[in-house]
């Protein structure tokens, strides 16, 4: 589509007869015989707007780049529904692409804004607010990849340490499977992981698992429990098996071991 010269009446963008038989890649007389025709379709206000006398002389005075003989003495202009009644009237694929045109790129931009040229303050300060808003985007870009590394990071750790853990058998041998990598994990022997497992069970619960262990095993005449077996006897042998993946998912051993409260069997 050529350029057109914006044109405004009434705090809207509007178009001459002859712009608008140019869009539409039809004769200025079609359009006015259209007009004719289906006159009792427009509303003057509403589809056109009718310019004659001191208006006429003043919108020539505001418009000089358009070519308004000197002899006109009405001049017709075409909002944007006035502009859909004449591409209805033409209905020829090149009116509708036009008139899809028109209503995108000149009867819904804003005149005022767009003729006014901009200071070099205010060209500074769109400047700096596309720079901020660039910023921003990209910030929330590093920031989104840096979480999904972290999520993959995490996902593949706990993919190698669920690798060697009996993820078939009962409660109970995953959790002894799971403090025997704690032992291998972290080079000491199989007691001393359960040393390093229990001392966490009792941080976690805020409890005393030996003294625990030790009363239920006198009071129901048993030996040589361990702690597995007794936490399935309680009912907290889940519990034990999040304590025990906790510690496997630490970096160091020496980094203290977190609160694994939420969501887990209070103990008894």
């Amino acid at each position: 589509m050529n350029y057109l010269q914006p044109i405004e009446h009434s705090n809207q963008r509007v178009l001459t007869t002859s712009q608008l038989a140019e869009s539409y890649g039809t004769e200025p007389k079609r359009v006015s015989s259209n007009f004719t025709e289906n006159k009792e379709r427009y509303t003057e206000g509403k589809h056109f707007f009718r310019i004659e006398g001191d208006q006429l002389t003043d919108l020539r005075s505001r418009n000089s780049g358009l070519q308004i003989g000197t002899m006109v003495r009405v001049l017709y202009l075409w909002t944007e529904k006035g502009a859909w009644l004449h591409a209805k009237s033409l209905n020829t694929d090149r009116a509708w692409e036009a008139y899809e045109l028109l209503v995108d790129e000149y009867y819904r931009l804003n005149l005022n804004e767009s003729q006014q040229p901009m200071t070099q303050a205010e060209i500074l300060l769109k400047q700096a607010e596309l720079m901020v808003e660039h910023d921003r985007r990209l910030k929330k870009v590093e920031d989104d990849s840096q979480r999904a590394e972290r999520k993959a990071a995490l996902a593949h750790h706990r993919i190698n340490l669920m690798d060697s853990v009996n993820v078939n058998g009962t409660p109970r041998q995953q959790l002894n499977e799971m403090v025997k990598k704690i032992a291998r994990k972290n080079g000491v022997t199989f007691s001393e992981a359960h040393v390093e497992f229990k001392q966490a069970f009792n941080r976690a619960f805020g409890t005393n698992l030996q003294r625990r262990m030790n009363d239920y095993q006198k009071n129901h005449g048993l030996k040589n429990l361990t702690y597995p077996d007794y936490l399935e006897r309680v009912g907290q042998v889940e519990d034990g098996i999040r304590v025990a993946d906790k510690i496997l998912s630490l970096v160091r051993r020496d980094l203290p071991n977190p609160s694994f409260k939420n969501g887990m069997k209070k103990a008894d």
